[in-house]
């Protein structure tokens, strides 16, 4: 992983979809996902933010998780975002530390997304 290098993740569905639930897969063995954050772009061409992940130690236990995910609204393009450091397993961030909290986002490693909810016609 090289710092700074992949921060974000966008999918553009060819159907519309009001979401209840996602899944990412997680297929590494360094860096774990650890603080991102899902995003749909509305009619509007503004994205919304559906989860927000903080401190998420998921993957320290599974490779697949799932959320769930509270909107009524309908999206066509989803972005997955690095919000903060990831988990190095080699050096844990301290969640102690404010200076940790800055750290960025070395790598954003995601095996696998799943979508799940309505779907509708563009």
């Amino acid at each position: 992983c090289k710092a700074n290098k992949i921060k974000s993740i966008t999918i553009k569905l060819p159907v519309v979809v009001m979401p209840t639930s996602y899944t990412l897969s997680y297929s590494g063995n360094h860096h774990l996902p650890y603080n991102w954050q899902l995003e749909g772009l509305n009619q509007d061409e503004k994205w919304v933010i559906l989860r927000v992940h903080r401190n998420d130690l998921s993957f320290k236990i599974h490779s697949r998780v799932n959320w769930s995910i509270d909107t009524n609204q309908r999206f066509r393009n989803f972005r997955l975002t690095c919000n903060g450091t990831d988990y190095d397993v080699n050096n844990p961030p301290d969640s102690d530390d404010e200076e940790e909290e800055q750290r960025n986002c070395l790598c954003f490693h995601v095996g696998g997304f799943e979508l799940y909810g309505t779907v509708y016609e563009p």
